[in-house]
């Protein structure tokens, strides 16, 4: 699984709308890819999460948050398979599930650096 959040502050007020693209192309919870899910929190930050179910190699490339009353954030992203997770942890084995901590922390710190 991938879990991305954009964090959108400092606005008069919160996005009408908020479009996250891969490579490009629009992501919605209808297609092209299966398995999306998109959450909203609206509040004094707004916070809009794109998750995608079952991640794979097609999954690495550029992710595009585009807000329509703030400035857009990029990341591109990797998504390694099997035994390739390992070089994460610079030679300690982790358990899948921490994988997947280090992963997501990862994107989170690379969300917040593109703000």
């Amino acid at each position: 699984m991938v879990n991305l959040t954009c964090l959108i502050s400092w606005t008069l007020s919160s996005p009408t709308t908020v479009t996250w693209y891969h490579n490009h192309t629009k992501l919605t919870i209808r297609g092209p890819r299966t398995g999306v899910s998109i959450m909203v929190d609206k509040s004094e930050v707004t916070t809009v999460s794109l998750i995608l179910q079952t991640a794979s190699v097609a999954d690495s490339g550029l992710y595009e948050c585009h807000p329509d009353n703030a400035p857009n954030a990029s990341l591109v992203i990797h998504v390694l398979e099997g035994e390739q997770t390992a070089q994460l942890s610079s030679g300690n084995v982790l358990t899948r599930e921490r994988q997947r901590i280090v992963f997501q922390v990862a994107i989170l710190v690379i969300i917040f650096l593109n703000l």
